[in-house]
């Protein structure tokens, strides 16, 4: 737990999304929140702890990151960091989807020794291939996208629904984090089995994260709605 804690804190490295990201980084108070993992960091922590009892495709890291200004316009960063354990797993895994907008922070495959094979260059409007994927290797995609000020709620901003769990699919770390200026009214429509909100305040902002660890495939019924969800609504005033 200490090794874990140790390497958390030191993840919180300045991503290239913002000087608000920047600030929070470089604050003490911001080592309980880790705002951008290492996905080289990640993976040797989790190589550290044994993949024997890995399922063929894993997601070791299920990130959101929306960094919310005060006219409602926001950053958000996205990190999937996903093992293949199999080559079936590898080549379902050898492209990387990218949404249209999106600049690319990181898209490569790191192996379990923590070296790292770029991706080739961008096909189209928002693939990637990985074509050095191989089983017992990681993707390690991370993007960020920008939106502008909503025109439908003035000072306001309806977030993305972010899901925790998923059928078919194994989760070590699934992670959602809301930063804004401090005192900005943040809204939560929370499914059944959400994690419980963390909240943290630094400097002038609020950092609010919602964790989950180590969340199991969950096969719904067909007419069950999603079972573990949440949905960020920021209201204006």
């Amino acid at each position: 737990e200490a090794a874990a804690a140790l390497v958390e804190r030191g993840a919180a490295a300045a991503p290239a999304t913002g000087r608000v990201l920047e600030r929070l980084a470089a604050s003490p108070e911001a080592g309980s929140f880790p705002l951008r993992e290492d996905g080289v960091r990640r993976v040797r922590l989790h190589e550290a702890s044994g993949t024997d009892g890995d399922p063929p495709r894993l997601t070791v890291l299920d990130q959101a990151v929306v960094v919310l200004r005060g006219d409602g316009s926001r950053v958000t960063r996205i990190h999937r960091l996903e093992r293949a354990g199999t080559a079936a797993a590898a080549e379902d895994l050898g492209q990387l989807e990218v949404p249209a907008g999106a600049v690319v922070i990181a898209a490569r495959v790191i192996r379990a020794d923590g070296s790292v094979e770029w991706g080739g260059a961008r096909l189209g409007t928002g693939t990637i291939p990985l074509g050095g994927l191989r089983a017992g290797d990681y993707a390690d995609l991370e993007y960020a996208v920008a939106r502008p000020p909503s025109e439908m709620f003035p000072g306001g901003a309806t977030l993305d629904t972010f899901f925790f769990a998923a059928p078919g699919e194994w989760m070590e770390r699934s992670e959602y984090v809301i930063v804004g200026p401090a005192g900005q009214a943040v809204a939560a429509d929370e499914g059944p089995g959400t994690p419980v909100l963390e909240r943290a305040e630094v400097e002038a902002l609020t950092i609010r994260r919602w964790l989950a660890r180590d969340v199991p495939s969950t096969p719904l019924e067909p007419w069950c709605p999603d079972a573990v969800d949440i949905m960020l609504i920021r209201r204006p005033g």
